[in-house]
């Protein structure tokens, strides 16, 4: 059973972690996001790079997920730009890994990969882990 929790701020609006999905395949982003909103999250997703940006400037997101492979534009070069412009929880997804992308994720100060299909408990997990207080409050 999922026990869905909502952060109330002092004005009643919501105030749950924000998650944004960079990824262009819609029906993987629209997964995620339905699992993650069954957790309690407040989703976004950028299906291209200029939605990414647009979301990473426009809101202050507790996690990012990032796929690696986008048309037009690296994964990697997202991930090195929201390292230096947000202080986001920064993940790397693809279905296709090797230990250099294991590596090269790693050196650009993500906080982890994961392989697709992921298992959505362990990737909460990690969050947990890997990310702020507030978040690790709010999945206790």
């Amino acid at each position: 059973m999922i026990i869905q929790k909502e952060f109330k701020n002092s004005e009643g609006k919501n105030s749950s972690p924000k998650i944004l999905i960079i990824d262009d395949e819609a029906p993987v982003a629209g997964v995620l996001s339905r699992k993650l909103k069954e957790h309690g999250f407040q989703v976004w997703n950028a299906y291209n790079v200029g939605e990414a940006l647009f979301w990473a400037e426009e809101e202050q997101f507790d996690v990012i997920l990032v796929d690696l492979i986008l048309p037009g534009v690296s994964g990697y070069s997202i991930i090195n730009y929201l390292k230096e412009k947000t202080h986001s929880s920064v993940f790397a997804m693809t279905g296709y890994a090797t230990e250099n992308t294991i590596r090269d994720v790693e050196l650009l100060g993500a906080q982890g990969l994961l392989i697709k299909p992921f298992d959505m408990g362990d990737f909460i997990q990690r969050i947990i882990i890997s990310s702020s207080p507030r978040i690790k409050n709010f999945l206790a």
